[in-house]
């Protein structure tokens, strides 16, 4: 059996049918069908199981045995970047108010769908470089697989020079709330 951090299906998580596990994967993590099928494949191969060997599925898309229940691996796995720098590079305009930067941000693939998506997503960082981004985002999902996360990049915009006004106040007063 390949090497991998031992971690078991709890016996009140969900088992999902691989078409819904299939249908989430493309809606959650923008990872296709015959892509998530082909790693399905590798890993029953890396595990010297064979191409029809029944599994169990968790809603997020992690694969256990059906004996042991141990994590064998997921179909998310190598979904280190939801975007390639430099195709979204080619695309992107200039603006003279605007600079791009990439936001890394993280995903509670484990919340349940009644979990606002404000708190599912989280912004961990901001950076200037679309390849820091990029290696920031490998290195995140590298040291928190199969922990309930997915980091990825989201290029987006802030306005040049500009910088929010903050109010003349004494920071010992009291703020006051409502009309004056």
């Amino acid at each position: 059996m390949a090497a991998h951090s031992i971690r078991f299906l709890p016996d009140h998580a969900r088992k999902a049918d691989i078409d819904e596990v299939y249908r989430r994967l493309r809606k959650y993590h923008r990872v296709e069908r015959h892509v998530a099928s082909d790693r399905l494949h590798k890993l029953k191969e890396g595990e010297g199981r064979p191409p029809d060997a029944d599994l169990l599925f968790d809603l997020t898309g992690n694969v256990y045995d059906p004996v042991t229940r141990e994590r064998l691996g997921s179909l998310t796995k190598a979904v280190s970047r939801v975007w390639e720098p430099e195709s979204n590079m080619i695309d992107m305009k200039t603006n003279p108010r605007f600079d791009h930067v990439y936001a890394i941000l993280r995903y509670e693939t484990d919340a349940g769908e009644n979990v606002p998506i404000n708190v599912r997503v989280t912004v961990k960082k901001i950076v200037l470089d679309p390849h820091v981004a990029d290696a920031e985002v490998r290195r995140l999902n590298d040291l928190n697989q199969g922990t309930g996360c997915v980091y990825f990049a989201q290029v987006t915009r802030i306005e040049k020079g500009v910088l929010e006004p903050v109010p003349e106040q004494d920071p010992m007063e009291p703020i006051q709330k409502g009309g004056a």
